[in-house]
């Protein structure tokens, strides 16, 4: 098991295309060179450590990104719009830390998204209608935060949506017929 921090000197590996840490005992931040220079990363999982901060705006630098895994690591802070500047993202796995603040609507401008899992955050605001946009989603995991109006129609577009969690949050009306 891996200890300590991320290294800056990480970001020397510019031909690096996932970067997988997960299920250790890495703490401290991830340095923002990191994100300023591994601009072929394709895959970053952070997952199951001890790292907290945020997601930096210059995520957007890593424009190949098809996942990132930050999920059951101590990051919080708002989830930053320029997430929706990643357009190769398939998977955003944030869950089990202490995200907070509104789910930016340029999520919808990631088109190629298939599983969005924030569950267990803090997270508040209405979830964004433009989630109704991105047809490739097969999973959605919102439960366990602060989300609170109605379920947005949009959603009803969502055909190739295999599960949606939508439990303890503070939403209130009906569901949409058009999610039957």
């Amino acid at each position: 098991d891996l200890s300590g921090m991320i290294p800056p000197e990480l970001a020397l590996l510019s031909n690096l295309k996932i970067l997988d840490l997960s299920s250790n005992y890495i703490e401290g931040t991830v340095p923002d060179i990191v994100y300023e220079s591994l601009t072929k990363l394709e895959k970053i999982s952070l997952r199951d450590n001890y790292l907290n901060g945020t997601i930096p705006v210059s995520i957007k630098q890593l424009n190949l990104l098809q996942t990132v895994d930050f999920g059951e690591s101590d990051f919080h802070g708002p989830i930053p719009e320029e997430v929706g500047e990643l357009s190769q993202l398939r998977e955003l796995l944030l869950d089990n830390s202490a995200f907070d603040g509104a789910l930016p609507t340029e999520i919808g401008n990631c088109r190629d998204l298939q599983v969005i899992d924030l569950h267990y955050n803090f997270l508040e605001g209405p979830l964004p209608s433009e989630i109704g946009m991105l047809a490739l989603l097969e999973e959605l995991y919102v439960s366990a935060n602060f989300f609170s109006g109605e379920i947005p129609v949009e959603y009803g577009t969502l055909s190739n949506t295999k599960v949606f969690w939508n439990y303890h949050n503070d939403m209130t009306g009906v569901i949409p017929n058009e999610l039957s």
